[in-house]
């Protein structure tokens, strides 16, 4: 049996490059790999929190891609906000605290944009993916 051209063209692909949204999201931030967001987030001072609730995270992010970041500031610092607030309201109850680590971080930065654009503006987000 021979195989199609595009099941053939897909076969090459590596996996990370098959995950369309997961790929979207990246371009966001102006790299093509997880691995260019690990490197400068994977720190852990970063893993801190100021008096105002701000993530260190937000912070790098806005230094270290802010000139690449497809997502305005205002909108990454109302999730950061977000995550923050969340993570607090879970530790309220826990003897031991929760620390996000960059990879968690990044996942619910993405989860938090991901479903705003869905809920907010779908044909937008299809549109653009």
């Amino acid at each position: 049996m021979v195989k199609k051209k595009s099941q053939a063209h897909a076969s090459e692909l590596k996996f990370y490059q098959r995950l369309v949204l997961n790929q979207y999201l990246l371009s966001l931030f102006g790299v093509s790999k997880l691995e260019d967001l690990a490197k400068t987030l994977n720190k852990p001072a970063l893993e801190l929190v100021d008096n105002e609730g701000v993530s260190e995270f937000y912070k790098c992010i806005v230094r270290e891609f802010g000139d690449g970041l497809k997502i305005d500031s205002a909108r990454l610092l109302a999730y950061d906000l977000n995550i923050i607030c969340h993570t607090r309201r879970i530790n309220e109850k826990r003897d031991e605290k929760i620390t996000l680590k960059y990879f968690q971080y990044l996942s619910l930065l993405f989860v938090e944009y991901y479903l705003d654009c869905y809920f907010n503006d779908r044909k937008g987000l299809l549109t653009e993916l």
